[in-house]
């Protein structure tokens, strides 16, 4: 069970994962985004959910067709969106149609969500359902809490979010989902694209550090609505100094990962490494 989802920025793509795999009655904590840095191509983000042996014999067709012979960094959306949709589709229908007749709990199945910023300055997501690849206009989630994830998504997400926000509304969403759907749990994986550079992975006590300011950013919210519907009424125990510096320090890990995130963004670019090049979840 999963909760994976990806947010298209105005300069990237988001892809934020939790790292809860169900065994049975068991779970453990597993990775659930691959990437790759195809030059000249550009950067590939994969998550999904479902059957994870299948997730990781697709992200293999995904990651050779994206930095593949066949690939054509001039091709347009459409024929891009057919490349992939090919390639799955040949996938789904020799490892999962042999099994449509059988039982739901013992048929494999999965779903797919990737996405990439390639060189002509796009930056592009994708998600499958079935035999079919789509193309994702702003956001998308899979898995289990995909419908949470959504409805908190059309909820916040708004067009031409800056990337650093996009990161800090995808950990956001994923926090939500984790604390409300069964299933979902454990830490959170975010992972990013830009044009020209490897794909990044969050550190995890920046996410971390976001999710305590999540934790008691709920406090505030209760207080906002009431100053919302107004009529006079004041929370009980309210103490106007004590909120103005709570509101305060919730900032402070987001303005922190902002500043190091323009910092970064400022350094020159150097050849990635074997590892940055391409990194497995299994």
């Amino acid at each position: 069970m999963t909760i994976a989802l990806g947010v298209i920025a105005e300069d990237g793509v988001v892809i934020a994962a939790d790292r809860q795999e169900t065994e049975g009655e068991h779970k453990k904590a597993q990775r659930k985004i691959d990437s790759l840095w195809a030059m000249p191509v550009g950067a590939l983000l994969v998550s999904g959910a479902g059957n994870g042996p299948y997730i990781d014999s697709m992200t293999t067709r995904l990651q050779q067709c994206f930095g593949g012979e066949a690939w054509d960094p001039s091709d347009d959306v459409d024929e891009m969106t057919n490349k992939f949709g090919t390639s799955h589709s040949a996938f789904y229908s020799e490892a999962v149609m042999p099994f449509a007749g059988y039982q739901p709990y013992e048929r494999p199945d999965y779903e797919l969500l990737f996405g990439c910023s390639i060189g002509n300055a796009a930056h592009l997501l994708w998600y499958s359902h079935k035999l079919t690849v789509n193309r994702a206009d702003g956001y998308r989630a899979v898995g289990v809490g995909a419908s949470t994830a959504e409805a908190l998504l059309k909820k916040f997400y708004v067009g031409r979010l800056p990337l650093k926000i996009a990161i800090s509304l995808a950990a956001f969403v994923v926090y939500q989902v984790k604390n409300s759907v069964e299933g979902c749990g454990f830490e959170t994986d975010v992972m990013f694209t830009q044009i020209g550079t490897p794909p990044c992975r969050v550190s995890t006590e920046a996410v971390l550090e976001m999710e305590e300011a999540f934790a008691r950013y709920r406090l505030v919210e209760r207080d906002e609505l009431y100053k919302c519907i107004g009529g006079g009424f004041v929370p009980r125990n309210r103490d106007a100094k004590g909120w103005n510096k709570l509101r305060h320090d919730l900032r402070k890990p987001f303005d922190s990962f902002y500043e190091g995130f323009e910092l970064q963004a400022r350094k020159p670019e150097s050849t990635p490494s074997a590892s940055q090049a391409s990194e497995s979840k299994r």
